[in-house]
């Protein structure tokens, strides 16, 4: 098993400044589209058929997509790096058993035993332009590990 090899930092990047938080966009962006309830729903409707029950949702963000992947009895790990966003998502979204939150990389979930191996989907929407050149495929192998044979 490999160990985490880097520090969690944000997955958003300002084009002077690659991997440092834009909060004041990223607020606005996040907000305005927690607002678009029929996108969300379109959204969602395109990746339901490939669900399954396991579900891992990358780059959480505020929980826009998260309460449509818990319907029909899923079990959802939503994840993102970035503290603030992890802590918004927490209050958003109401606590329930087959809900967890974490601020956590994807890499690092994969470097987690009881991880390998255990998603049926990863999703992710408005997230993969984000992470930085240079563990983009780092982050595909994790998926990879993650997901189910």
């Amino acid at each position: 098993m490999h160990e985490p090899t880097h520090k969690p930092t944000s997955l958003f990047s300002t084009p002077n400044n690659p991997g440092v938080t834009a909060s004041a966009h990223e607020d606005y962006s996040l907000e305005t589209l927690a607002e678009t309830v029929q996108y969300n729903e379109w959204i969602y409707e395109l990746m339901r058929p490939w669900l399954g029950v396991n579900v891992l949702e990358l780059g959480a963000g505020i929980g826009n997509l998260t309460p449509f992947f818990l319907r029909e009895d899923r079990t959802l790990l939503a994840i993102d790096i970035d503290d603030d966003l992890v802590r918004r998502h927490k209050e958003r979204i109401p606590t329930r058993p087959n809900l967890t939150v974490e601020c956590i990389s994807l890499q690092d979930v994969a470097c987690q035993p009881s991880s390998i191996g255990s998603f049926d989907s990863i999703v992710s929407s408005n997230v993969l332009e984000h992470i930085p050149d240079g563990i983009d495929r780092e982050v595909i192998h994790a998926m990879h590990i993650l997901l189910k044979e």
